[in-house]
């Protein structure tokens, strides 16, 4: 099963998930997510703006020597957001809302399926 959730860098900088503390990076070569794989992640900003990003893990570098097929959209509102998700071919896709706790300073997030979500919203409308 591939990992729920990655974060990208630049070359210059990886940021160790467990400890926070940045360690020499490394330059990973990206590629384009294959339809049906991979997940789409949705997340609002405290500016009420909206960015998204579907990330694929690639179960082997492909002929480019790609490791992960990764689009994102940033700085668009919620409707557009959403719109983004919905028209991606992805396996899955999940709104990320923050949560009141904070572990080691770092407030944490849930994943809520992007048709749960949707509902959701409806039914407060």
């Amino acid at each position: 099963m591939s990992r729920p959730w990655f974060f990208r860098h630049s070359p210059d900088e990886f940021r160790d998930r467990g400890t926070g503390r940045s360690q020499p990076g490394y330059a990973q070569h990206l590629g384009v997510p294959r339809p049906g794989h991979g997940t789409v992640y949705l997340t609002r900003h405290r500016d009420g703006t909206w960015s998204g990003s579907w990330q694929d893990d690639y179960p082997a570098p492909d002929a480019d020597g790609a490791i992960a097929g990764v689009e994102d959209i940033d700085d668009v509102t919620e409707q557009e957001a959403v719109e983004w998700a919905a028209a991606r071919p992805a396996a899955q896709a999940y709104v990320m809302l923050d949560t009141d706790e904070i572990v080691d300073g770092v407030r944490q997030s849930k994943a809520v399926p992007l048709d749960v979500w949707i509902r959701e919203r409806a039914d407060d409308r």
